[in-house]
């Protein structure tokens, strides 16, 4: 598992940078990557793990239960992701 950046170019022309936590496997021979979680515009795996705290005390707070799970979801899979690089 590694980050990878992947550049965008807006209309105004200006390029940005999203960052993912990807996986290579090889399916028929063929080595391919699957995105495990997207990490956001920078690729420091720890400001998305915080980022998605507050967002999860945020939607505590405002009671919008609805995105509770999948942002439940995403910050088990930072977790797993900083796990992995760290080993």
């Amino acid at each position: 598992m590694y980050i990878r950046g992947k550049k965008q170019r807006r209309k105004s022309g200006a390029v940005v940078v999203y960052f993912y936590a990807v996986q290579s496997y090889r399916d028929n021979g063929a080595v391919k990557q699957r995105t495990v979680v997207y990490i956001g515009r920078g690729p420091d795996v720890d400001q998305a793990i915080e980022r998605e705290r507050w967002r999860l005390d945020w939607l505590h707070r405002t009671g919008q239960t609805s995105s509770l799970s999948r942002s439940e979801r995403r910050l088990e899979r930072l977790l797993a992701v900083k796990a992995a690089l760290a080993v």
